[in-house]
């Protein structure tokens, strides 16, 4: 394998293999590539995108991948003073459902960029991938929403979202609790100091089986 590896690699529960891509500011642009459970790579396929575009993640269902290019593109003249992205009202956007002999079908969408899939399914046959669309709020950055189950859970769903919510123009953060199912505010708790910016983290619970890094 040649290419970089997404922060965002899928494991199909059914069969155990990993899907993932890597994507890059020279063509070919974006890579397709598959492992068996057994850790093999059976599968490197090369998707046919226009330009540079900043794929940071996907989704992928029973028989289809699906794809976002998006209009958030590299600009080698923007190395040295911060990332690399831009946005790029003429690259356009587009979602592409790709099955698993790697043939893509490409759907335009109104200009828009994903970082997250939250989670992706076949109807009748169809892949279908369910999202919101939010507008910024300047001036503040939520952080990676953590998933905590309701005790007794009865459907996937049951619990809340947690997130860290950082005000940039200010000194405070909040911690925001939404209602997993229906996205609804529950609460918002004002935190004793600002918790700046993180990247990514996850929360473990206190109790049950832990696993320490070799």
């Amino acid at each position: 394998m040649t290419t970089a590896m997404t922060a965002h690699p899928k494991r199909d529960p059914a069969t155990g293999e990993l899907h993932f891509f890597g994507y890059g500011f020279f063509a070919l642009y974006l890579t397709y590539h598959r492992l068996s459970a057994t850790g093999t790579l059976v599968e490197s396929r090369v998707v046919d995108v226009p330009g540079p575009t900043m794929v940071h993640d996907f989704a992928v269902t029973e028989n289809h991948v699906v794809w976002l290019d998006l209009p958030v593109v590299f600009d080698a003249g923007m190395l040295g003073r911060g990332m690399p992205f831009r946005w790029e009202d003429s690259y356009g956007a587009r979602i592409g459902v790709m099955d698993r002999a790697g043939r893509v079908t490409w759907f335009d969408v109104d200009p828009c960029y994903v970082f997250h899939v939250g989670n992706a399914r076949e109807d009748a046959g169809a892949a279908e991938a369910g999202g919101a669309g939010h507008s910024r709020e300047l001036g503040a950055r939520p952080g990676e929403a953590i998933f905590v189950p309701a005790s007794g859970a009865t459907s996937e769903d049951d619990g809340w979202l947690l997130s860290i919510v950082t005000d940039h123009a200010g000194d405070g953060s909040h911690l925001l609790v939404l209602d997993a199912s229906s996205l609804d505010s529950v609460a918002s708790v004002r935190l004793p100091r600002r918790v700046p910016a993180g990247f990514h983290g996850s929360w473990l619970p206190d109790h049950g089986a832990m696993v320490s890094a070799p």
